[in-house]
């Protein structure tokens, strides 16, 4: 699978629970996490569906745009998402 087939979203930590992880391609214990542990972020194959049907069942202010790829990875390089590394 190529990676620009996959959709990607952030989620607030507190819907973790919430999430069918047989619907995306992540697993409750290794999903990343932001730095400060409010968010998450999810992947899945694009459309089929279009969005995971636990995912769509979170209220929008708790979860963000559908990213690509590229998006994805950009997001995941900012401080935010990158834990400091020690000197």
């Amino acid at each position: 699978m190529k990676k620009e087939q996959l959709s990607y979203i952030v989620i607030k930590i507190s819907q973790l629970d919430n999430i069918d992880f047989n619907e995306v391609y992540e697993l409750k214990d290794t999903v990343r996490k932001s730095v400060d542990n409010s968010e998450f972020i999810l992947k899945w194959l694009k459309g089929a569906p279009t969005i995971p049907e636990s995912i769509e069942a979170i209220p929008e202010s708790d979860r963000g745009n559908i990213l690509t790829h590229s998006q994805a990875f950009e997001l995941m390089q900012s401080e935010a998402w990158q834990p400091e590394e020690n000197e």
